[in-house]
């Protein structure tokens, strides 16, 4: 359903804060990245990408995912899914 109070809220809410943090310890647990390393990059990317662009806050997905490096193992990659608003 949709919320119209939601279009003047600038702050996300509580729980998707405390999901994307949640989000953010369980992939810190399987690279052994500090989670707050993890907000930091996300925090900085954000700040970065919206000096020049208008982003969707509350759409942004930071994740660490397994890559093959080619000689037959994985590594890690950082992938950002940073959503922008066309106006």
């Amino acid at each position: 359903m949709f919320n119209l109070f939601k279009l003047f809220d600038k702050k996300p809410a509580s729980k998707d804060i405390a999901k994307d943090r949640l989000k953010l310890v369980l992939m810190s647990d399987k690279t052994k990245i500090d989670p707050r390393v993890l907000e930091e990059i996300k925090t900085e990317f954000i700040s970065v990408i919206s000096r020049h662009l208008n982003v969707d806050l509350d759409a942004v997905e930071i994740e660490i995912t397994p890559v093959e490096n080619g000689n037959g193992g994985f590594s890690s990659a950082l992938v950002a899914s940073i959503p922008i608003k066309i106006d």
